[in-house]
């Protein structure tokens, strides 16, 4: 294969990868989370319907578990991304990162409240530090 089908070939894979990515760390989540419930439930004194937890401190303490999903996902999504990219990967880092906010405002929408505000800083904190660094370590060399 050439170098040209190579790349437009990489090229067209990025938008897969996104989502590949987004749902590998979905699923990630989910099962952060299912481990923080059980390896937490026992310590809950109160509970209802033998089942549900309903100590203070257990729900935030879950939830910690779907905003280091949010953080991974944007964190793996522009890995991912600038990684397949053949070549522009400032471009690619800085295109990501800025569709990844929009994607990450409409969700906070549609999940509103408390729980929605502190994914969108998660995935806005996340999403800052990776592509700052992708972008920095695909900087153009300087002549010293």
């Amino acid at each position: 294969m050439s170098d040209r089908k190579a790349a437009i070939l990489r090229w067209l894979l990025i938008p897969f990868a996104v989502l590949g990515v987004w749902l590998v760390a979905l699923k990630m989540a989910l099962l952060l989370e299912m481990i923080i419930h059980v390896l937490a439930f026992p310590f809950c004194k109160e509970v209802a319907l033998e089942s549900i937890c309903i100590e203070p401190w257990f729900e935030p303490l879950v939830t910690c578990g779907l905003y280091a999903g949010i953080g991974l996902a944007a964190f793996l999504t522009l890995v991912s991304c600038v990684g397949l990219a053949p070549s522009h990967k400032q471009a690619v880092a800085i295109a990501t990162y800025l569709a990844g906010i929009a994607v990450a405002v409409y969700a906070a929408i549609l999940i509103g409240g408390q729980v929605g505000a502190l994914s969108l800083t998660s995935a806005i904190l996340v999403s800052t530090v990776t592509a700052a660094w992708l972008y920095l370590r695909h900087a153009p060399a300087t002549a010293a």
